[in-house]
């Protein structure tokens, strides 16, 4: 355990213990081992970390603001309890943002199943897109967030785990359970669908 003094000699800070001064130097599969092991931090430092990947995975499944903090819940939930199921087969945030997307699935099937039509709701998704992605201006912003949801949601979740969080097409099959060839043609389709929205919306604003 470690304490430090303040800079004129002052009383001491709160003392940081060796698992908090750690846990975020840590990698995935150590945290995940380490909450299967029954560290208390480990899974919440480990959620904080992808917490992004795991909202953009939910929204690109179609489920509207209001209903994502519960369907991200759900999400956490069924990785905390599936943890000692995971296979090294994949990377821990590639199974993560997998239990994600597929929740999100499940939760959008029942409602449409129930008769319940949700209007599909993006508004959000400027806020935390990943600051490598982050779009130039206020403007484009408001055009990418009408392009994508003009576009269905199969061809949308392709582009969103393609073309803004970076996953391999063989990732984004084993997430969606299709097959690769599949993947990219619906990531084709998907890009070509954004483009002629963004070049109309364009059009419509400088005619």
């Amino acid at each position: 355990m470690q304490a430090h003094q303040g800079e004129r000699g002052g009383a001491m800070t709160a003392p940081v213990t060796d698992t908090q001064h750690t846990s975020a130097h840590r990698t995935d599969r150590e945290l995940l081992a380490e909450h299967i092991a029954g560290d208390p931090l480990a899974l919440h430092t480990l959620l904080a970390r992808h917490e992004v990947r795991m909202h953009w995975a939910e929204r690109a499944a179609g489920v509207p603001e209001s209903e994502l903090a519960d369907v991200h819940q759900e999400a956490v939930l069924k990785i905390h309890r599936r943890a000692a199921t995971f296979r090294n087969r994949s990377s821990v945030v590639t199974w993560m943002v997998t239990i994600a997307h597929r929740t999100a699935l499940n939760f959008v099937t029942a409602q449409h199943r129930r008769g319940h039509r949700h209007r599909e709701d993006i508004s959000d998704c400027e806020r935390d897109l990943p600051s490598s992605h982050a779009t130039p201006n206020q403007e484009l912003s408001v055009d990418l967030h009408n392009a994508l949801a003009s576009i269905p949601v199969l061809f949308r979740q392709t582009v969103v785990l393609r073309g803004m969080l970076g996953y391999s097409i063989s990732e984004i099959s084993a997430m969606l359970d299709v097959a690769p060839g599949t993947v990219k043609s619906r990531y084709s389709r998907g890009r070509r669908l954004l483009q002629d929205h963004l070049v109309l919306a364009d059009y419509a604003d400088h005619p």
